[in-house]
């Protein structure tokens, strides 16, 4: 599998992460190759076209209001409106069990104690290829702080061993189910948990604000193209939604459980 790390011109965060993969050793190889584009990676509409790689993984920033140090992990794609790249209604490929490792790998290597979650699925790109994006955040302070870079760093070049190992085929380890998230907030609590202490690897997350939008078709999307075999709900952070969306799941015949 030869995996695309994607870092934007734009982005400080990008670039810390760039150069720390440098520092830590890493080099263009058969497994992996680094790609600095110019356009912010939000916006690097169908770079899969450009780039040959199986897999994309964009180091990018985590920006939020909160201002919390954060290292994070999510799949692109959107649940409305293309607001920040991307196309409407459409949800990026990915692979969950890629996630879950990533998220494991930012815990093992955190040296800074700063928060490792995963995000609810939003913005662009749209890609015809499994992607997800590893962040640094939440300010300018952190998206330059170097240590961070070397954990980021670190991660993904432990995630393209894992990736390449012969002996494991990561993408179909018996061990651990693909799942979809719907419910809670866009930090993702709940399958935050359900991702490290069960065989349960949840990617696609529809957090509660936006569970309104959830469609048969988007819940086909989130399914389909992250080869989920189940849906998770946080029952309790289902809102108003609870029952509309336990109906759709009975209807579509879609099998699902509560965290």
């Amino acid at each position: 599998m030869h995996i695309a790390i994607i870092a934007s011109k734009k982005d400080a965060a990008g670039i810390t992460i760039k150069e720390s993969l440098i520092d830590e050793g890493f080099r263009d190889s058969e497994a992996a190759t680094l790609h600095v584009i110019e356009e912010d990676s939000i916006h690097a509409e169908h770079l899969d076209r450009k780039v040959s790689a199986d897999f994309f993984l964009f180091a990018t920033r985590h920006s939020a209001k909160a201002e919390v140090k954060t290292l994070c992990v999510h799949p692109p794609g959107n649940w409305g409106e293309a607001k920040a790249g991307g196309k409407k209604a459409t949800l990026s490929y990915t692979i969950p069990k890629f996630q879950k490792f990533i998220l494991a790998e930012l815990q093992r290597h955190n040296t800074l104690g700063w928060e490792v979650t995963s995000e609810a699925t939003h913005h662009g790109p749209e890609l015809e290829r499994p992607c997800l994006f590893i962040e640094i955040g939440s300010t300018e302070r952190e998206w330059e702080n170097r240590e961070a870079g070397a954990v980021i760093a670190k991660t993904a070049i432990s995630f393209i061993q894992h990736a390449n190992t012969a002996s494991s085929n990561a993408c179909n380890d018996d061990e651990m189910t693909a799942a979809v998230g719907l419910g809670g907030t866009h930090y993702c609590q709940a399958f935050n948990k359900i991702n490290a202490m069960t065989h349960y690897a949840v990617g696609h997350v529809c957090p509660k604000h936006q569970l309104h939008l959830l469609t048969p078709e988007l819940l086909r999307q989130a399914m389909e193209k992250s080869s989920a075999e189940l849906v998770i709900l946080d029952w309790k952070g289902l809102g108003a939604e609870k029952q509309r969306i336990a109906g759709l799941l009975e209807e579509q015949n879609i099998p699902h459980k509560r965290a």
